[in-house]
């Protein structure tokens, strides 16, 4: 591979790495970025080799909340996170509907922790119709994680489930999905992005036992439906 080869190659890289994901690229960058295109297949790899280090640190917005679940109790905004006012500040900032930028929800925890339902209260409570909102209920795989993030830097507020523990998880299903990771780091850096596990607290064991049964039918009604189709 020859000099003139390698020029226009990186000139059209430059033009597109710099734009794909808002970081500045010099003309030696671009050049090495080409001639170690054949050791880098992807595009975060190709960031790494570029060094993208005009982004700053992840700062992962992380948090972890108790909700109690009483019987005959309609589920609010106010109610979820009204004992977290780190949480609550955070949630009004990042769906801030003056603010055009979008932003990512994430709703996390185990099964039966009332996770859809959360997601579904804020979608009620702080979104119009005609709002860049959308929901994603359960995040299952890297491709529902990119669309996810990709959205978000997109000026969409995303609120989604997921089933995890930490915010990672979703780092190592873009590892899986082959691309991603860069637009995550860049999601997180510029503080557009939280991350709340939540757990239920049952008032009443009994009607928590109920509760999981009903569901529980619901599942296998839903699963037996879908064998027939």
């Amino acid at each position: 591979m020859t000099t003139d080869t390698l020029k226009p190659r990186a000139k059209r890289l430059r033009a597109a790495v710099a734009h794909m994901f808002n970081v500045p690229v010099t003309h030696s960058q671009a050049l090495e970025l080409v001639a170690k295109e054949e050791n880098y297949p992807n595009w975060d790899a190709a960031c790494a080799c570029i060094g993208h280090s005009s982004l700053n640190s992840p700062s992962t917005l992380e948090f972890s909340i108790k909700v109690t679940a009483q019987r005959d109790q309609k589920p609010e905004v106010a109610s979820i996170f009204g004992q977290s006012e780190a949480v609550s500040r955070e949630l009004v900032r990042l769906l801030d509907l003056t603010d055009s930028r979008g932003a990512l929800l994430l709703i996390a925890g185990a099964t039966w922790q009332g996770k859809t339902t959360t997601a579904n209260v804020v979608m009620n409570e702080m979104s119009r119709a005609e709002d860049p909102f959308q929901l994603i209920d359960d995040l299952r795989d890297g491709a529902d994680v990119f669309q996810a993030v990709a959205l978000a830097l997109a000026g969409v507020k995303v609120v989604a489930t997921i089933n995890a523990t930490s915010i990672e998880r979703l780092r190592v299903l873009l590892r899986y999905h082959g691309v991603g990771e860069v637009l995550l780091d860049r999601l997180l850096a510029e503080g557009r992005a939280l991350f709340v596990l939540q757990e239920l607290v049952w008032a009443d064991a009994t009607w928590r036992q109920n509760s999981l049964r009903i569901r529980q039918s619901e599942v296998q009604a839903a699963i037996q439906a879908g064998s027939h189709q």
